[in-house]
């Protein structure tokens, strides 16, 4: 099986950043931008999966009555 190989581009006010690897942001302007929304989209995801969960294990009735919520964002270092 062949690898699959993922390229992302942002495209910004200081103009379009493409890269392959996330390491290669560390020292790019738009790296924190970058790294909050990727942050955002983690906690979208794991609540998205924490309903999900909740619907099977407890019925839709009960699990529209939780809310989940983080306290802090937190995601791991883009740092080598």
């Amino acid at each position: 099986m062949e690898d699959v190989k993922v390229r992302f581009s942002v495209n910004s006010s200081l103009g379009k950043f493409s890269f392959d690897d996330i390491h290669d942001l560390h020292s790019h302007p738009v790296a924190q931008m970058i790294q909050e929304k990727m942050v955002a989209w983690e906690q979208k995801f794991k609540g998205s999966a924490i309903h999900h969960l909740l619907h099977k294990e407890i019925g839709q009735e009960q699990a529209k009555q939780i809310q989940v919520a983080f306290q802090q964002k937190e995601s791991q270092p883009i740092d080598g």
